[in-house]
């Protein structure tokens, strides 16, 4: 008798124990998730602090207008404009915030396609390290402080 309440006491411990251990894993994997956040919150303030030295007043407005352009306004060839038209790139901020990669994952976007593209780059100084969001936010900032 005495045994066999020792043997169940023992089974519900390994349970408990199972249980908490269980758990534990799960608060560590949370926490891992919000060091993960926390380090991409450091890094996206960083960046924007780098935005801020790298680019001047008048450059990121600029950019800012520039990223707002319609695509059918830009000088690029008719393939290059429909690809984009078809792919639901509207802007040049449309196209910058796809990326380099996205550009490749374009149905239709071959060599020639992205060879224009990058070359309208290229003769406007832009480049695909430059991060939309963080120009047009700044330029969001630099209007409202102008007032």
């Amino acid at each position: 008798m005495v045994t066999e309440l020792l043997v169940k006491k023992n089974q519900d411990l390994q349970e408990e124990n199972e249980r908490l251990k269980l758990a534990l894993k799960t608060l560590q994997q949370e926490l891992d998730e919000c060091r993960k956040a926390l380090d991409i919150k450091k890094e996206v303030q960083a960046r924007l602090q780098n935005t801020k030295a790298k680019y001047s007043t008048e450059e990121i407005i600029a950019f800012a207008d520039l990223f707002n352009k319609e695509i059918k306004d830009l000088p690029l060839k008719v393939r290059t404009m429909n690809i984009l038209r078809m792919s639901d790139i509207s802007t040049l901020g449309d196209l910058l915030k796809i990326g380099k990669m996205g550009l490749l994952r374009l149905r239709n976007c071959g060599p020639n396609t992205r060879c224009d593209i990058e070359e309208f780059m290229k003769n406007n100084g832009l480049s695909w390290d430059i991060d939309v969001n963080e120009i047009i936010e700044l330029s969001a900032k630099k209007a409202v402080s102008k007032k």
